[in-house]
């Protein structure tokens, strides 16, 4: 009777899914559940994707092992196994298993989920024989497990199959804002879990890779998970990532649009003006359908007006071919149906549906964009700043100084002299008062000042967080990453508390400085006729090399910079891709000369002397081939 009792003990253990050990009371407790969260939590419950001991205490962060188990809980409900050693029975998985071998992690004491999710490749440990299970995941550990799993259907060679006219089977970029701060191997993941709606970023366009998963958070993406391979039409996929032809003439770098001389924005040429896009899997898109505006999902575009050598104007136009603003000597920002605009000395916000006057801003002063989606504006009190929308987050009664927010914090001068530290959402924390009498400030960036010490005639790094004062360099400056370029004889790049970080000289370079706002371009110099010379250094806020080359550094286009990549033209017909850590991608082009190159919505736009068009990733992979297509190909 025992015996018996034993094996059907057993029997009910293996029909489990993986990773439910049922103890008595074991039921799940949707009480802290959001309300977005709740069906999800409820669905992922019924299929056995949410194991009844983690179905609780939703708004706490879900750790990597948690986070395994999720992903082993819907592997085996694709392939409907009860228990690891099924398996071998499945031949989409038993290859990827006989090339696998699991020796354990120092770490880890129950192996079970976390075994499973190692020997098909899913997950790989931190590299140092440990896993660490109870850390929380991050987002773009997630994206990688959530892809890697993936790789275990056929859906991934599916997309393959369907893009071949357009892209070869590669997961294009889609250019979150945040996407510098990702690190290079979990780009390409981060791609395909998005394009498949399997994991997207926030309302603001930021994908937060450095970020932690609520169980809730997480439960819903692995939901997705298993819909992309179970039932793919009951996952809502983003907006296909469209490309503009290279016959379009508006199409310029960044958010600039430009018509040259031979392009003048006439009625006749907006009569012509039919722009063509494509998508990833070579579909061709007409202006009618989705608008005269890049990007597309954009309201309206800033065109510039060449009207004589060296002379512009400005204008937008809005999707559907209007020109709701005639010419202006300046265009600072577009945010909606809002745009700020200089013309005739003379700042205003203007409603672009309707050209009218919004705001007059003080008398031939600029909005200046101070960063952090942040907009500084000078009254006759003092200065004011607005959000990105133009809408008023500090009132105009502060001291107008040279200043940049970093990580959403700034500091401004007070009317009495004092100085506070702020945020970007109108909050303030800590004052403090420094000796005016003894020190002129130069700039500002975060919560970091340049000074200039009137005694020595020498420039300080004041840190206002700590209250130190960093002295006696010639020249300091802040870049665009918030590091600090200075010179005491030689040159030297200081990280934002102060410490030198490259010392050009004990590297063996005379001249050094930013190029792309967080590059460190490093070269000799020939005393002789003061020019530089090789070998060129380009390194990363870090000063490890990433690339050394014959860099022309005076070649107009030489350079182009997106998402925490570079390009650069080194030979006529050559071009290297690196991000702050490594080469990405070369691009090779033989019997055919680069004329010039930009990004466009994260992929390389090739221009050859022939006016030939191509696209490619930074990878160096060809792309969207209908774009570039030959006319008399098409």
């Amino acid at each position: 009777m025992k015996k018996r009792t034993i094996c059907v003990l057993l029997c009910v253990l293996f029909a489990l899914p993986v990773g439910v050990f049922a103890q008595p009371g074991d039921h799940p407790d949707y009480s802290t559940a959001s309300g977005w969260a709740l069906s999800d939590m409820e669905e992922a419950y019924r299929q056995e994707i949410l194991d009844p001991y983690m179905a609780r205490d939703f708004s706490s962060a879900i750790s990597r092992e948690d986070f395994c188990t999720l992903c082993a809980n819907v592997l085996m409900k694709w392939y409907g196994l009860s228990e690891y050693r099924d398996i071998e029975n499945v031949e989409e998985l038993k290859e990827r298993l006989g090339r696998s071998s699991f020796e354990g992690f120092s770490d880890c004491s129950d192996v079970y989920n976390i075994e499973v999710c190692t020997r098909l490749g899913i997950i790989s440990g931190m590299g140092d024989g440990t896993f660490h299970p109870k850390d929380p995941i991050t987002r773009e550990q997630a994206a990688l497990m959530l892809c890697n799993t993936l790789s275990l259907t056929p859906v991934l060679k599916e997309y393959e199959r369907d893009s071949e006219n357009g892209v070869n089977g590669i997961f294009l970029p889609h250019v979150f804002d945040d996407l510098t701060d990702m690190d290079p191997w979990a780009r390409d993941s981060v791609f395909t879990v998005y394009h498949l709606g399997i994991m997207m970023g926030d309302a603001k366009n930021r994908f937060d890779p450095l970020g932690t998963y609520t169980k809730e958070q997480a439960v819903s993406t692995v939901l997705r998970l298993y819909k992309a391979y179970a039932a793919p039409d009951e996952v809502k996929k983003p907006d296909p990532e469209l490309y503009p032809s290279a016959d379009n003439p508006l199409i310029g770098s960044g958010t600039y649009y430009s018509i040259d001389s031979t392009h003048l924005w006439t009625e006749e040429f907006k009569k012509s003006y039919e722009p063509v896009y494509y998508d990833a899997f070579g579909n061709e898109y007409t202006a009618k359908e989705k608008g005269y505006v890049y990007p597309p999902g954009a309201s309206y575009m800033e065109v510039s007006k060449t009207q004589g050598t060296g002379v512009k104007t400005y204008s937008v136009i809005d999707k559907d071919k209007n020109e709701p603003i005639k010419g202006y000597d300046t265009i600072i920002g577009i945010s909606g149906d809002k745009a700020i605009v200089l013309d005739y000395g003379q700042t205003a916000l203007v409603d672009l549906s309707t050209g009218e006057v919004l705001r007059s801003f003080y008398p031939a002063t600029l909005v200046e964009y101070v960063g952090g989606g942040m907009f500084k504006y000078l009254d006759e009190n003092g200065a004011g700043y607005m959000d990105e929308s133009f809408n008023t987050v500090f009132l105009p009664e502060y001291k107008n100084l040279e200043q940049r927010f970093l990580n959403g914090y700034c500091i401004f001068q007070k009317s009495d002299d004092s100085f506070v530290i702020v945020n970007s959402k109108g909050e303030s924390f800590k004052s403090f008062r420094l000796d005016l009498n003894r020190y002129n400030v130069n700039s500002v960036c975060g919560t970091n000042m340049i000074l200039m010490d009137k005694q020595t005639d020498r420039c300080v790094l004041y840190r206002a967080s700590s209250e130190e004062y960093i002295r006696d360099y010639v020249y300091l400056n802040f870049n665009e990453a918030g590091d600090i370029e200075a010179q005491k004889g030689d040159y030297y790049l200081l990280d934002r508390n102060g410490k030198v970080v490259i010392d050009a000289k004990s590297k063996g370079f005379d001249y050094m400085n930013t190029v792309c706002g967080r590059f460190i371009f490093a070269c000799g110099i020939d005393k002789s006729n003061w020019s530089y010379t090789a070998p060129y250094s380009v390194m990363n806020r870090n000063g490890k090399e990433i690339v050394s080359l014959n860099l022309n550094t005076g070649d107009a286009g030489t350079w182009d910079y997106c998402m925490g990549f570079i390009a650069y033209r080194d030979k006529p017909n050559h071009m290297v891709i690196f991000d702050d850590k490594s080469i990405c991608g070369e691009i090779l082009i033989p019997s055919a000369e680069i004329s010039s190159f930009k990004f466009i919505n994260g992929l390389l736009d090739v221009t050859l002397a022939d006016g030939e068009s191509r696209y490619y990733t930074v990878k160096g992979e060809e792309a969207v081939k209908s774009a570039w297509t030959n006319k008399e190909e098409k």
